[in-house]
């Protein structure tokens, strides 16, 4: 029954840089807004985060679950721009959507998004744990492995996931495996795909990675970033319910826009939707302005044409 509220008109409460709020209880009660620039944490027992309707709570510091803690943040004004921490086992429950425009998400346990899902306009979303509800990543990135890289790992999706043209996917390869993004609904793809190789891992022609598993995918990766292989070539093979990886003997065709070893069809169609004198407008990636001039028109058309398989 601990509770930090704020009585009559509202109020703003700042946990400042260097400074923890730690426990369990209801924070936020009535009309206060939370302003955490330090650490607010749930060490044991369920903490409630209980933001103002009318107003923006903000997530500047850190907001950590660990040992046997959860949190709830409740209806209200709510915008992470620093790190949201779970723990392996622990749980974070947000009513209706969780909004994202910087920093970091960091689920090993498990995330549950309300209505209007996991909204993520900038910063990252990692983990090795699962988020239940819709993800949206319009911006900002998706890793399985964490921001620094490793562990590897595989971040599960309750639901459908969809990544915009500014959105970013980075996967991890190594010894022990590589990251998958398992996702239970529709998957729509765009924006882009880096492909990082973990030291002292080496991949060999022939090899297969699945990389996206999801009831249904749409659309491709505008752009891929991969690693310099010291034998063969990668490849993006593109099914009805999955995305992988191959190691080809084959080196990538600059015509190739979906980055499926062939140049036809469907990368015409991705030079034809990006058709104008300004292309890609506001994208992470232009794939289909083959002569590199910020129009894609007749000489991009002429250089897929010409690479036709």
């Amino acid at each position: 029954n601990n509770r930090v509220k704020s009585v009559g008109a509202s109020s703003t409460l700042v946990n400042a840089l260097g400074h923890t709020i730690r426990g369990v209880g209801q924070l936020g009660v009535g009309t206060l807004i939370v302003q955490n620039k330090g650490l607010i944490e749930a060490p044991n027992g369920t903490l409630t985060i209980d933001p103002l309707d009318a107003g923006l709570s903000v997530n500047e510091g850190t907001i950590r679950v660990r040992t046997t803690g959860s949190i709830a943040i409740a209806a209200g004004g709510f915008e992470n721009r620093g790190l949201i921490d779970i723990d392996p086992t622990r749980q974070l429950v947000r009513t209706g959507s969780l909004q994202q425009t910087s920093g970091e998400t960091r689920v090993d346990g498990t995330l549950v998004v309300g209505v209007g899902g996991y909204v993520q306009s900038g910063g990252l979303l990692s983990g090795d744990g699962a988020v239940t509800g819709a993800v949206s990543v319009q911006g900002g990135s998706t890793s399985p492995s964490n921001v620094d890289g490793g562990p590897i790992g595989s971040l599960a999706v309750t639901g459908t996931y969809a990544q915009g043209a500014v959105g970013g996917c980075t996967i991890d390869l190594g010894l022990e495996g590589n990251d998958v993004l398992q996702v239970s609904g529709g998957a729509q793809l765009g924006g882009a795909l880096q492909v990082r190789l973990v030291d002292p891992f080496v991949p060999i022609v022939g090899q297969e990675f699945t990389i996206l598993t999801a009831a249904s995918i749409n659309g491709v990766f505008g752009c891929v970033e991969f690693p310099n292989a010291v034998a063969g070539y990668f490849r993006v093979v593109y099914g009805p319910t999955s995305v992988k990886l191959v190691v080809d003997v084959l080196p990538p065709q600059e015509a190739d826009l979906d980055f499926d070893g062939v140049v036809g069809a469907s990368d015409l169609s991705v030079l034809l939707g990006s058709w104008g004198t300004a292309p890609c407008a506001n994208e992470v990636c232009c794939p289909a302005d083959l002569d590199g001039d910020g129009i894609v028109g007749g000489a991009d058309l002429a250089i897929l044409l010409g690479s036709w398989s």
